[in-house]
């Protein structure tokens, strides 16, 4: 199967969005689905994200949508592994997108 697939693109080609979920998370966010007053928030809030490994946005690339990478290693998260204090946002990022 996979031999297949190859002649038809080399998997270098193959959206991330199809990466194994346990290794890596990619993900679209429709700008239509943020009010263009908070757009910029949610940008600084994304670039201010240590755990986000790529962010392509209207801005930056050719990318339509806000699309967003977070690698799924142990080594490079910075999530707690207990939410100290229940519903208290713990990173920028959180408590933008809690605002949206």
């Amino acid at each position: 199967m996979e031999a297949k697939i190859l002649t038809f693109s080399p998997l270098s080609k193959v959206s991330k969005h199809l990466a194994d979920p346990d290794v890596l998370n990619v993900f679209d966010v429709s700008p239509n689905s943020i009010s263009s007053g908070k757009q910029q928030a949610f940008i600084d809030a994304v670039l201010a994200e240590s755990r986000v490994s790529k962010f392509l946005y209207p801005g930056n690339s050719n990318d339509p949508a806000y699309h967003i990478e977070v690698p799924q290693n142990a080594a490079t998260s910075t999530t707690p592994t207990v939410d100290p204090t229940p519903g208290v946002k713990t990173t920028a990022s959180e408590k933008v997108v809690d605002q949206l």
